[in-house]
C-alpha cells in the first residue's frame, strides 16, 4: 500500500486536492471520481526510504480502541455514520484519518460498515467484523462498537503489564551475557599471563579463548563483523526466537495468563454481541498460537457441540480457562450470566 497525491474537480470546475492510501492509482482515481467526478492528476507520493523500510503503520490498540470508542460516541448522539467518519477523520491521527477515508469510500460505494471493516484485514480482525454484523443486524451498532473498544483498551493493559513482568528476567539474561562477555574479554586473559608466568600450560578450551580474544582486540573489523551476523541472525530468526522466549518458565507463566484473561474477554464480547457459545470459541480458537492451548480450545468447542456446558468441557479439558476462571464460568452458566461472569473471571 502507498500513499498518492490526487488532485480532481468536479462539474462546476471546483478543484479538490488531498492524499490517499492505496494500491495502486486505478483504486485511487476510483475514489476521486466517486466524490468529486473528475480526475486531474495522480501522483505517487514521494518515499525518503523506499522499499521494506517504508512501510504503513497498522493501527495499535490503543489507536483501536480511540476509533470505536468516538465512532460509537458519535453514532449515540444521532450523527450519521458516513458523517462521523469524516469528523473522525478531521481529527485523529494520520493513521485513524487513513483508515476513516477506506472506510468512507467503500461506505459511498453502498458496502456496510462489516464489509467495509472486512476489507482492512491488516487493521481490523474478524472479531471486529462479526461484532460489527451483530450491531448491524440486532440495531445496537453504538452499544457494541463501545463494547468493542473497551476490549481493546483492556487488551493493551494487559499486554503491558504482561511486557512489565517479562522485563525483568529478560535484564537478568542480558546482563549474564555482558557478564560473561566481560569475563571472556578481560578475566580469562589473566588467567593466561599467570599461567605462563608458572611455566602452566593451560587447557585448549582456554588457549582457544584466549587467541580468539586478541585476534579480536588485534582486528577490532572481525568482532564489530561478528556483532552485526549475530544482529542478522537475530532479525531473521526473531520469531523462534520469541517462541523460546515465551517458553521461559517465568514468561511463558504471564504469557498463558495473558491469553487466558484475553480468551475471556473475547468469549464475553462475543456473547454480549449475540454470538452463539461454539461460534465463538472457533473464533477464539483462531487467534490462539499454534500448540496445546489451540488444540484445547478446540477440543472444548467440541464438547460444547456435543451438548456438555462450557464449565465440563473446560474441565475435561484444562488447557486455556483455570480452575479461577472454571469457576466464575459455572456461576454464569448456573445464573444466566455467562457473558458478564467471563469478564468478572478476567
Amino acid at each position: 500500500m502507498h500513499l498518492y497525491n490526487w488532485r480532481g474537480c468536479n462539474k462546476k470546475g471546483q478543484v479538490f486536492t488531498g492524499k490517499y492510501w492505496a494500491e495502486n492509482q486505478l483504486v485511487v482515481a476510483e475514489f476521486v471520481r466517486g466524490k468529486h467526478g473528475y480526475v486531474i492528476d495522480i501522483k505517487r507520493a514521494e518515499e525518503f526510504f523506499p522499499g521494506r523500510f517504508h512501510s504503513v503503520k497498522h493501527l495499535t490498540d490503543k489507536q483501536k480502541g480511540l476509533f470505536f470508542v468516538r465512532l460509537g460516541s458519535l453514532l449515540t448522539r444521532g450523527i450519521p455514520l458516513l458523517r462521523g467518519l469524516e469528523l473522525l477523520e478531521e481529527r485523529s491521527s494520520q493513521n485513524i484519518q487513513r483508515v476513516c477515508v477506506m472506510l468512507q469510500n467503500d461506505l459511498e460505494r453502498g458496502l456496510a460498515l462489516s464489509v467495509a471493516i472486512r476489507k482492512q484485514q491488516r487493521e481490523f480482525s474478524a472479531l471486529a467484523v462479526k461484532i460489527t454484523e451483530a450491531g448491524e443486524a440486532s440495531g445496537q451498532l453504538a452499544g457494541l462498537l463501545g463494547e468493542l473498544s473497551e476490549f481493546y483498551l483492556k487488551q493493551r493493559a494487559t499486554k503491558r503489564f504482561v511486557f512489565n513482568a517479562c522485563l525483568y528476567p529478560c535484564i537478568v539474561l542480558c546482563s549474564t551475557f555482558l557478564t560473561m562477555g566481560y569475563f571472556v574479554c578481560k578475566v580469562l586473559p589473566m588467567f593466561g599471563k599467570v599461567y605462563s608466568a608458572l611455566g602452566i600450560k593451560g587447557g585448549q578450551f582456554l588457549l582457544t579463548v584466549i587467541e580468539t580474544v586478541h585476534m579480536l582486540k588485534e582486528s577490532p573489523q572481525l568482532l564489530w563483523a561478528f556483532c552485526l551476523l549475530i544482529l542478522v541472525v537475530c532479525v531473521y530468526t526473531r520469531k523462534k526466537l520469541r517462541k523460546i522466549l515465551f517458553k521461559m518458565p517465568i514468561v511463558k507463566k504471564y504469557y498463558d495468563i495473558f491469553l487466558e484473561i484475553r480468551c475471556c474477554r473475547l468469549l464475553s464480547l462475543l456473547l454480549t454481541s449475540g454470538i452463539t457459545l461454539s461460534h465463538g470459541l472457533n473464533l477464539i480458537e483462531g487467534t490462539l498460537p499454534q500448540g496445546r492451548l489451540r488444540a484445547e480450545t478446540h477440543e472444548i468447542g467440541e464438547k460444547v457441540l456435543l451438548g456438555y456446558s462450557l464449565e465440563e468441557a473446560a474441565t475435561l479439558h484444562n488447557g486455556i480457562f483455570s480452575r479461577v476462571s472454571r469457576e466464575f464460568i459455572a456461576m454464569g452458566e448456573n445464573g444466566g450470566n455467562l457473558d458478564k461472569m467471563l469478564s468478572e473471571a478476567a
